[in-house]
């Protein structure tokens, strides 16, 4: 917990400092007044800083809470995709059976509470669930007097959605992998026995952004952009390196901005 602490404060040292190099130069290009230029410098760095961190604090926490939980909503399907039907369904019978009481069968559970009769079946050995899944698995909640009957897999077919709508002496709820998450495994502490890491490799435009804006090379961005940022002073065509050197500190800034996503493991 220190370690993240301290990160946070290194954090927003640098971009105060950085960002307050960045204005203070470009300032300074232009009303050659170093006392003015400071001045305007600090407000405006600690206006931005402010926005900055007021609009974080709004928003980075919610967002950060549901990436994790699609994170572990895809993690939990993968793993329950490679397990066996038999372990589905007595993973799904553990989380279940203190709200109903339960008939366990090869490939779906009866659970009865109060009069409510419901046939559950996890589908998470398919890619997706289909307009025969749905026949086949009605004819069964029919067959034993279910009112309701939930389908549950990894996602489905807008079909199956569709054709669920139009049936109306049965009930029928067609769950993915993040309104089975969010119903059933979210506030219990029980996942499967496993989760798998859901990141593949692959060069792709969004692994090189990733590559580039990498926070380890935040330093490196930082120094060259320093280093163009005060040669401006010296030299004599003096916008061209404050445009590269504004550049290079824009992405450092970037790397710490842009969010990161974290493997999620239990």
């Amino acid at each position: 917990m220190t370690k993240t602490k301290l990160s946070d404060i290194i954090d927003c040292i640098l971009i105060t400092l950085f960002v307050f190099i960045l204005l203070f130069s470009w300032i300074k290009f232009y009303t050659k007044n170093i006392i003015l230029s400071i001045l305007i410098g600090i407000f405006a760095t600690f206006l931005l800083i402010f926005i900055y961190f007021f609009v974080k604090s709004k928003k980075i926490k919610k967002t950060e809470l549901s990436k994790k939980q699609k994170q572990l909503a895809q993690n939990c399907a993968l793993q329950l995709s490679f397990s066996t039907q038999k372990s589905t369904i007595n993973y799904f019978e553990k989380l279940l059976n203190n709200n109903y009481n339960i008939t366990k069968h090869t490939n779906f559970l009866i659970l009865k509470n109060n009069n409510q009769k419901i046939l559950f079946a996890p589908l998470f050995n398919t890619e997706k669930i289909k307009n025969t899944n749905l026949a086949q698995l009605y004819a069964i909640a029919k067959e034993k007097n279910c009112s309701i009957l939930i389908i549950s897999g990894i996602q489905a077919d807008e079909e199956v959605k569709n054709l669920s709508l139009k049936i109306k002496n049965i009930k029928i709820e067609i769950w993915d992998c993040f309104t089975t998450y969010n119903k059933l495994i979210k506030d219990k502490n029980l996942l499967p026995d496993e989760t798998v890491d859901t990141s593949i490799s692959k060069l792709n435009i969004k692994q090189i952004l990733k590559y580039a804006f990498d926070r380890k090379r935040m330093k490196n961005y930082l120094l060259f952009g320093l280093i163009l940022i005060i040669s401006s002073f010296f030299v004599y065509y003096k916008i061209y390196y404050l445009i590269f050197g504004t550049i290079m500190i824009i992405i450092a800034l970037l790397t710490i901005i842009l969010p990161h996503k974290q493997k999620i493991t239990s």
